[in-house]
This record gives C-alpha cells, sequence and structure tokens, in this order.
C-alpha cells in the first residue's frame, strides 16, 4: 500500500467504461505508483440503461465515505484512515478529504489532491450553492472554504460540537443536508444511549441521550439549534428534494429489519427508543408506525443504506428524475425508489439500478453537472481500514453530456443539475430586472413544477418572494408540489393558515377538496392557538402524516395543557390523539390528566397512556398502572404494555425487559403473583409468542408438558384453551397427543375447550373415528382431515358416513369432489355475489376457521388480539375495511402490499431463490418465513442477491380449501374485528 505525504498524487487511469450488456469483465491496468493492479470486477446495471465507468482506484484513493460534487464538477470525497485503524496501519494519522479534478474535461480524472485532512471518523459531506463544503465527523459540523481557489480549505468555521462519552464511529453526527429555507439538517445515531449536549455556534444546546437517533435543525450559521425528528436508529444519510421535503435513510436495530427509507416531517417520531432496548422489540418500541403519534416508512431498503441522492439531472433514464438513489452498502447495489403518493406520504419499492459483488461496496453518491452519478466504494466487507477504494461513474448508455454555457437564463431554462440552478438563481436574483423575470417564470406553467420550486426557493433566499406571489402560485391552481413547498415561506412571512386556506378555496386545487399533504404542511407551519378547535375536529382523520401534523401542532401552539384534554364525549380517535398531545407536551398540567386517562373506555387511549409514564419515568402513578392487571376487558397489547411500565417504574431497564420476558411471564403462569385466571391466560398466549419470536429452541419454562396439564384443570376456560394450544404448540410427543385426545372425547368439558383439542390433533386415525363416529364434533373431525393424505379406503368410510348438513360440503371438498360454481377470476364483485347466494356467515364459526390450522390457516402468518403470529399485518381491527376490501385481500393479495410487507427474493450461492418476509435478523443470520408460514434461515455471507418481490406471500389460493359457507363464516369473523 502507498500513502503519499504531498498533497498531489499521480493518478491511475482504467479502462473508461463498461456497460453491463457486455456483463461484468475482469480488467486490469498499470499503476505508475505499484505496478501490476489486481483485477477488479465491475458492477453492472440490470437493465443494461447505466454505463458503469471506473474513474479512481486504490492506491489512489482508499477505503472512501462520503463524497460530494460542486458546482464545478469537481468531486470531494472523505478517504477515512481512522475507522476501524488496525494496530499496524502504516496509513496517514486523520481522515482526508481529497478533490478530484478533471482539469482538460477529458471525462477522466486527471489531479488529486488533499483539501482538507486532521479529523477522525469523518462522515458527512454536503458541497453548498457557496461553493463551501459542509462536514460532520463523529462529534463535530463545520464549514471549509477555499478563499484563495488554491484546492485547499484555507478556512473553517465551527458550527456545532458534541460532547458526550458515546465514541463509536458512526451513530453520531453524520447525514447532511439543507432544507428549503436554508437551515442545515444534520443526522445523528442512537449514540448507543449515552447522554450528550450539542451545542450550536450561538452556544445554544440541545440535550438528550436513550431517545434513539435524531435530526437536528440550525441556521447557516450554526445558531439556533433544535432537535427536528426524531425516533431514529441511525440516520446516516439525509436528502431534500426541490418541493422541500426531507428523506433519510434508517439503519436498522439489531432484531428488527429493515432499514428504512423515511420521509421526514418537523416534529415527526419515529419509533425507536434506545433506552428501551437496542433490539427494537419492546412494546413501546415501534418500527413500522402503527402505534399513535409514530410514523412509518416509505419502503424497506437495502443492507446498511449509506448514501441518497434526489436524482435530478438529465443524464441516466427518464424514470429515474425525481427518484430517490441509495447506495446499499451491505446488498452490493445501487437502489432506485419512485414515489407513489399516498395520503401525505409517499410508498414505494426498491429497484436495483446498479449491482455488484461482494467487492462493491457504494457508500457515498452525488450527482455531477453532467446528470452522471458519481459514488464511493468502499469494496471490502471489513470495517477495519484494508487500502481498498473506488470511484465510480454511471450515466445512461443512451446520453451524452450536455455542453455548459455562460448563459445564466439559458442554464435556468435546460439544464437539470439542481446546485448549478441554485447557484444561477442566486445570481440572477442579485438584480431588480431578473427578480421580476424570475417571478414571472415562477408561474411559467410551461416551465416543469420542479424547476420553478428551485426559483421561488430562490427568490425566498433573496428575500424577493412576498405575499402576492405566494397567494399567485396557489391561485394558479396547477401544482400540489408547490404549496407544499411554500408552507415554510409563509410562516417566515407571517401568514397565517386561515389565509392561505382562503386563496385556497378559491382556486382549482379546492375541487377535490384538500390535499392531504399540503393540508399536513400548511398546519405544522401555520397553525396557532387559535386554530386549536378546528385542529381537534380533523383529529378523526385516518391518515397518519396528516394526524401527526395535528397532533404536533396542537402540542406546540396551546398555550395550556387544559386546551387538550380529551373529553369523554369524544370519538376514540379523537382522544387517543389527545392524549398523545398531553404525552408530548408532559408538563405537570398535562400530567394531572392521567389518572382519568388511564380510566378511558379505550385500550388505544390507555396504552399511549402507560407509554408516556413509561418513557417519562412517573413512578407517582405505578399504584394505578398495577391495577390495570385486574381490569376485566385487559387486552393482549394492553398486557405487554402493564409488565413494561411496572418494570420501567421498578428500575428496570427497557433492554433488561427486552431480555427477561420469558421468566416475567413464567412466574405469572405458575401464579407467584396470585394473578387473576385472565391474567394467567394472557401471560400464556405471549410467553409462546416471545419465545418463538426470540428463537428459544427449548421448551420454555412455564409451557413444560407437566405445568400445561396442571392448568388443562384451571377453573378458567380461557386459561385451558391457552393450555391447550400451547401443548399442541411446543409438545409433539404421545403424552400430549393422548392428553389432547382425552379432551376432545370428555363431555364434561366446554364444548370450546373440546373444539380447540380436535383442532390440535395430527393423528389421521383418532380423526377418521371422531368423523364418522356420530360424535358432536364429527364437522370439525372432518375438516381437520382437510389437506391430509388419505388412503381409498378412508376416503370410502367417509362417503358413506353420515354427516351433518353443515358438514357434507366440507366433506366434499375433502375428497376432492366438490363443483361449488366460484368465480374463476379476481372479480370481487363476481367473488360477494357468490357468497351471497349461499349461507349466511357466522362469525364464531369464522373464528374457528382463522385459527385452524387445516382450513384458512390464516394464524400461520396474523394475529388477532394476540393469538397467531406477528409475521403479517396484525388484523385486531381489520373488520374497519369493509366486507369488500376484505374480500379483495383474500383473493388478490398482491393487489396491495405495505412497505414493512413487502417479500424478498433471495439467491444465495447455492443458486437457491427463496421468496420470503424477512422477519429478524441474528448477527450473521436472517430470518425469513415462506408462503406456507414456515421459516427459513440465510447467512448473511451467502447471499448472492436480495430484490423485492411484487408478489405477497400471502397464497392467491388461500381460498381454494374453504367451501363457500367456510369463506361466508372467514368474512363475517373478519369484519366482526373492530
Amino acid at each position: 500500500m502507498r500513502f503519499s505525504s504531498s498533497s498531489e498524487r499521480t493518478i491511475w487511469h482504467g479502462p473508461r467504461s463498461i456497460t453491463a450488456m457486455v456483463g461484468c469483465l475482469l480488467i486490469g491496468a498499470i499503476s505508475p505508483l505499484r505496478g501490476q493492479q489486481a483485477e477488479v470486477d465491475y458492477p453492472a446495471s440490470p437493465d443494461g440503461s447505466w454505463s458503469v465507468e471506473l474513474l479512481l482506484r486504490e492506491p489512489n484513493i482508499v477505503t472512501p465515505t462520503a463524497l460530494a460534487v460542486d458546482g464545478e464538477g469537481r468531486i470531494f470525497v472523505i478517504e477515512c484512515h481512522t475507522h476501524f485503524r488496525p494496530d499496524d496501519y502504516q496509513g496517514p494519522p486523520a481522515d482526508r478529504i481529497l478533490r478530484l479534478v478533471d482539469s482538460d474535461q477529458d471525462g477522466n480524472i486527471d489531479h488529486v489532491s488533499t483539501f482538507f485532512e486532521g479529523t477522525s471518523a469523518t462522515m458527512g459531506l454536503l458541497a453548498e450553492r457557496s461553493g463551501s463544503l459542509l462536514v460532520a465527523t463523529r462529534g463535530e459540523l463545520f464549514r471549509l472554504r477555499d478563499t484563495d481557489d488554491d484546492g485547499v480549505a484555507d478556512q473553517r468555521t465551527q458550527l456545532a460540537t458534541l460532547e458526550t462519552k458515546g465514541n463509536y464511529p458512526h451513530n453520531g453526527l453524520s447525514g447532511l443536508a439543507v432544507d428549503a429555507t436554508g437551515h442545515i439538517l444534520v443526522g445523528f445515531g442512537e449514540n448507543l444511549g449515552e447522554t450528550y449536549t450539542l451545542t450550536g455556534a450561538d452556544g445554544g444546546q440541545v440535550t438528550g441521550g436513550g431517545e434513539g437517533g435524531n435530526i437536528f435543525r440550525l441556521r447557516p450559521d450554526g445558531s439556533h439549534i433544535e432537535r427536528w425528528a426524531t425516533g431514529f436508529w441511525n440516520p446516516f444519510q439525509l436528502a431534500v428534494d426541490e418541493f422541500g421535503r426531507v428523506f433519510a435513510v434508517d439503519n436498522d436495530p439489531d432484531w428488527r429489519p429493515p432499514c428504512r427509507l423515511l420521509h421526514v416531517v418537523r416534529d415527526g417520531d419515529y419509533g425507536y427508543r434506545f433506552a428501551l432496548g437496542r433490539r427494537g422489540t419492546h412494546p413501546f418500541t415501534t418500527w413500522f408506525g402503527d402505534r399513535p403519534d409514530r410514523l412509518g416508512m416509505i419502503a424497506g431498503t437495502g443492507e446498511a443504506p449509506s448514501g441518497m441522492v434526489v436524482y435530478r439531472g438529465g443524464g441516466l433514464a427518464p424514470a429515474d428524475e425525481g427518484a430517490l438513489l441509495v447506495t446499499s452498502w451491505g446488498l452490493h447495489t445501487l437502489e432506485r425508489y419512485r414515489l407513489i403518493r399516498q395520503g401525505a406520504s409517499f410508498s414505494s419499492q426498491a429497484e436495483i439500478r446498479i449491482k455488484g459483488d461482494e467487492d462493491y461496496r457504494p457508500v457515498g453518491i452525488d450527482i455531477d453537472p453532467t446528470g452522471a452519478i458519481i459514488v464511493s466504494d468502499w469494496v471490502k466487507r471489513s470495517y477495519p481500514l484494508h487500502g481498498h477504494g473506488r470511484v465510480w461513474r454511471h450515466r445512461s448508455v443512451e446520453s451524452s453530456p450536455r455542453p455548459a454555457t455562460d448563459d445564466s437564463w439559458a442554464t435556468l431554462r435546460d439544464s437539470n443539475h439542481r446546485l448549478r440552478l441554485e447557484q444561477t438563481i442566486d445570481r440572477l436574483a442579485t438584480t431588480a430586472d431578473s427578480v421580476e423575470t424570475l417571478k414571472t417564470w415562477s408561474l411559467d406553467t410551461g416551465l416543469a413544477s420542479w424547476r420553478r420550486a428551485l426559483i421561488l426557493t430562490g427568490l425566498h433566499r433573496a428575500g424577493e418572494l412576498d405575499e402576492s406571489l405566494i397567494e399567485a402560485v396557489i391561485t394558479q391552481g396547477d401544482s400540489e408540489d408547490l404549496c407544499v413547498l411554500i408552507a415554510p415561506f409563509a410562516a417566515d412571512l407571517g401568514i397565517s393558515l386561515g389565509a392561505l386556506e382562503a386563496v385556497y378555496q378559491a382556486s382549482p386545487l379546492s375541487t377535490d377538496g384538500y390535499d392531504a399533504e399540503v393540508e399536513a404542511e400548511w398546519i405544522r407551519w401555520l397553525a396557532s392557538s387559535a386554530d386549536i378547535p378546528q385542529l381537534v375536529s380533523l383529529l378523526e382523520t385516518a391518515d397518519p402524516f396528516l394526524r401527526q401534523a395535528l397532533i404536533s401542532s396542537i402540542a406546540r401552539v396551546a398555550t395550556t395543557s387544559q386546551q387538550c384534554e380529551p373529553q369523554a364525549d369524544q370519538p376514540e380517535s379523537t382522544r387517543i390523539a389527545l392524549a398523545s398531545v398531553l404525552a408530548r407536551r408532559d408538563d405537570p398540567a398535562a400530567r394531572l390528566a392521567i389518572p382519568a386517562l388511564l380510566k378511558d373506555a379505550s385500550p388505544s387511549v390507555r396504552w399511549v397512556t402507560l407509554r408516556w409514564i413509561t418513557e417519562s419515568g412517573l413512578t407517582e402513578f405505578r399504584e394505578l398502572v398495577q391495577g390495570e392487571l385486574r381490569r376485566e376487558s385487559l387486552t393482549p397489547g394492553h398486557f405487554e404494555a402493564v409488565l413494561a411500565t411496572l418494570e420501567q417504574l421498578d428500575g428496570r431497564s427497557g433492554a433488561a425487559f427486552e431480555g427477561g420476558q420469558l421468566s416475567l411471564l413464567e412466574s405469572i403462569i405458575k401464579g407467584r403473583n396470585d394473578e387473576p385466571g385472565s391474567v394467567v391466560a394472557l401471560a400464556l398466549r405471549h410467553l409462546g409468542r416471545a419465545a418463538r419470536r426470540d428463537r428459544v429452541e427449548q421448551v420454555p419454562p412455564g409451557l413444560d408438558l407437566e405445568t400445561l396439564r396442571f392448568l388443562l384443570n384451571h377453573e378458567s376456560t380461557d386459561v385451558r384453551l391457552e393450555a391447550i394450544r400451547a401443548m399442541a404448540g411446543w409438545h409433539t410427543g404421545d403424552e400430549a397427543r393422548q392428553t389432547l385426545m382425552v379432551i376432545s372425547t370428555d363431555e364434561q368439558q366446554p364444548e370450546s375447550v373440546r373444539r380447540e383439542a380436535l383442532m390440535s390433533i395430527q393423528d389421521i386415525n383418532a380423526l377418521m373415528l371422531l368423523a364418522t363416529g356420530g360424535s358432536s364434533l364429527q364437522d370439525d373431525a372432518i375438516r381437520s382431515l382437510r389437506g391430509r393424505e388419505l388412503t381409498e379406503e378412508q376416503k370410502d368410510v367417509l362417503r358413506e358416513a353420515t354427516v351433518p348438513a353443515l358438514a357434507s360440503a366440507a366433506r366434499d371438498r375433502l375428497l376432492g369432489e366438490a363443483n361449488d360454481g366460484r368465480p374463476l377470476d379476481k372479480d370481487t364483485s363476481a367473488w360477494l355475489d357468490w357468497i351471497q347466494a349461499g349461507e349466511v356467515g357466522d362469525a364464531e364459526r369464522g373464528e374457528r376457521w382463522f385459527f385452524h390450522s387445516n382450513l384458512a390457516r390464516c394464524a400461520a402468518c396474523h394475529a388477532v388480539d394476540g393469538r397467531g403470529a406477528a409475521i403479517g399485518p396484525e388484523l385486531s381491527v381489520i373488520g374497519e375495511m369493509g366486507r369488500a376490501r376484505l374480500l379483495e385481500s383474500l383473493i388478490d393479495p398482491s393487489r396491495e402490499m405495505a412497505p414493512r410487507y413487502t417479500p424478498w427474493l433471495v439467491e444465495t450461492v447455492d443458486g437457491a431463490i427463496k421468496a420470503g418476509l424477512l422477519e429478524t435478523e441474528r448477527g450473521e443470520l436472517q430470518y425469513y418465513v415462506d408462503s406456507n408460514g414456515q421459516s427459513f434461515t440465510v447467512d448473511f455471507d451467502d447471499v448472492v442477491s436480495r430484490v423485492a418481490s411484487p408478489h405477497s406471500i400471502m397464497p392467491d389460493d388461500l381460498l381454494g380449501s374453504l367451501t363457500r359457507d367456510e369463506i361466508a363464516d372467514l368474512l363475517a369473523y373478519l369484519e366482526s374485528l373492530k
């Protein structure tokens, strides 16, 4: 390995370009520094639309991380020499920022120099319009300038400094972006939960510790620092689009994949709490936005997302314009995310644009003035420094670089390079005549809305954006995106929410009512205390991002907490939201409402209150929390929340609760605290789920056969039912089978207990006896035989048996003799008509079919009230979807999938390809679940590729094994879940 002590380096030139159409070729070249170079496997563009060019490689650059390109096309890249540094490392003592220049514009890097050096754990880099560079290390944020244009930074301005005991290199300060108002945004990882103080240039401070990762916001001069959003694991890179939307890529906690692509909004809370355990499995840690006042993701990303840009450059494929491009260090990919509007936010799915082998580890990414993508490559999987590094360039194989022009107006009209456009607008905005022309262009519908957005932003920067122009943008009514953009500008001008809404109502945009994102952004930026009654009236919205805007705004602008207290006559959704408002405020006046909130009829209101008590450590409410265990209507989710809260109030950490749930639940099951039967039943249910989640291979204490047999005599029917389910799930021996058989035929037992035992019997001969012997459970026995391999003799016995009318169709379907005229396609209306022609569905029977291991098998992936598997969506309130949408999800499950439940096609080194949901990760192992609810494990080192699948793991022919009446029953049960 060679390291130069001078500021300049001789450059190795490799072959200029290779496209994916000729595959991955092995190439070699002679370096003037070290002789023969190792061969390089080029990454490839899967569809052949992007070229792949190697600009620079080791020894001329080693272990590069973040990267930025300025308006002149100069590339700045962090060369890491401190993360992690082996004992025998011979490189420089500190990190460097290299400056890569193509001085003769021939497409080759011909000059590399050290622009800056001397920092450690250097993580973030951003080129500013002014020509300066923003730099984030783990512990500081500063600006570099080259005032004499000699290629070396000669001015450093400190913007923020972090004080903390945390010292892991890449979970401190990192990703950088500048928002539409010119404020700097910087990401901050979970910091291993250590307390910290972040101090801005004006002495302002933000303190914290244990809350998880954050995004901070500060003015360009480093003043007025504030926490902008929270609840991340590690928001390692940020990006802002032309309309002011902020995006982040967030790495995942230990046991809670996937990594997330996030739409970041003011005061957004994305659910993770390091203080509640780093696994991410604590009941109050939310990774998917499925709890009150928590936001979810746009999409899951590839492993270790490290860089991101909003692509606008004209140098790639048309479909790439406006998309987010993300580097995945762990999956060796560059991924595209095209945004799909979903209410006040977005959804998306990963599309692989570049795929490499094990030695392609993309990190930083930016866009050069020609529209090409520049990517830094760490090369090796090793975190310790290893002496390898590359820089790649990608552009469309069908495009050629646009020549630059000195004509500012031509640049503004034709260039797609955002930084160059912003610099051009800044120059034009210095003269009065040009300002008037810019205002005219900002309303020109012949220009793309994103280009007009940059003009409006530049006018605001220059202090030339006034209320009349904002009103004109809205009145023109051709772009909701521009209405999103102008929200903070209107706030700076002191325009009220009501005034802007009046203009909107008179515009063409109001024809279909408010756009949800526009409404949410205007509320975040413009709401005042006078608007609280209006905001409260909107809290019933089902849109999570609009709801968050309402909750956070009410909490911020309310003059007293009494304004925010829920009232008994308000809808449940409103009470839940107002409880969240009080939790955000968390002042003494707000805490006075806690006793009443714990008595609310809504489990969700009580759950939010328990989360509040836990996160704030409000020990004065312990007795009230303990009383929740005696509540008659205790739900599984509320039960777990109560236990977690009590543990926290008793001084045991969230991490201890994550790791100690099994022993806690065992003590409840074995009666050490004399808990009521309802609590014992919930403990049985939850212990099994927790053990599966924790990958416990042995039967957990508390579910041993002796304990379960004892509980079969419990006075509570609920306890007996849960004991049977646990016995069936954890014990396969003869003693357990015989016990279940005895219970199924014991007429002294309640029928529900007998049915549950029968559903657990796997022995075909035992089921045949029950199916043909005139048992009162004959129909259940016939159904339990479905899916089993029967002999012809057994089939003949079933044909001759007298069975109840209810079971006749089930028998016919079991024997393959059913012809019920069901629709053959996925026409929801036709299916509804066909079902309607049969018997009216029975929800009680439908519940049995839902949990039956041989019928619908829904519980193999889904849970209701904590019963079932936690693989697919929890369905406790699925009935709110309505009958038609429920049926649609059953007959066409791939039509609509939430980002959280996107399956992956995983190819391994042995050539096998499997489809499944990524359930969890443990070290180097990834655990997936396939369409049969079966787990399979993949070693991370064995993964060749992992791409998102458009097909749900939920079987397309899910209803194929059910009779018409069973389908009607299942629908009736799902409809009842509200």
